[in-house]
């Protein structure tokens, strides 16, 4: 994600969330990405933005184009600047606001769904790559990006993991 002379480029997750009971209330929230390089970082913020939910049913077959002019619902986080970024192999956390939250806990009661675009520096020559978990070249299974949801029922449950993320 982030800029490359006149390239733009996109970091895209999705979640499925059909484990999640359907009256969970969630409490916080927090994506992990870990990062495969930083060779190419100078400088910037990225942003995890959330997707409209329509979307989410659509995001396998994502095109560029519909991924830069998508309806974002805002940032799902804080912006986490570059001295933030996790080393190779290391994970950058991203904890969601209460806006991102709200936004994840509207998709329990329609898509089931979230998808997230994560947005880099737009200017100069800056790019930070996240790890997918699948495929070659990457750093493996145990690398792929995780949600991590703290929520409430009627009957006490605790933290939940989702870390099977839908890649376009």
């Amino acid at each position: 994600a982030g800029q490359w002379g006149q390239w733009r480029y996109y970091g895209l997750v999705q979640f499925p969330l059909p484990r999640l009971p359907s009256d969970a209330t969630i409490i916080s929230a927090q994506l992990r990405l870990y990062s495969q390089t930083t060779a190419n970082v100078s400088g910037g913020d990225w942003t995890v933005q959330t997707f409209a939910p329509s979307v989410d049913s659509v995001f396998n077959s994502l095109t560029y184009p519909i991924v830069d002019r998508a309806v974002l619902l805002g940032p799902a986080a804080p912006a986490v600047n570059a001295a933030r970024l996790g080393d190779p192999g290391q994970a950058t956390f991203f904890d969601l606001t209460q806006d991102g939250v709200a936004h994840l806990q509207a998709r329990l009661t329609n898509t089931r769904k979230v998808s997230y675009r994560i947005d880099g520096p737009t200017n100069g020559y800056t790019l930070q790559e996240w790890d997918s978990g699948y495929g070659y070249g990457g750093l493996g299974p145990a690398f792929k990006p995780v949600l991590r949801l703290t929520y409430t029922t009627a009957q006490i449950q605790g933290p939940q993991d989702f870390d099977l993320p839908l890649m376009p």
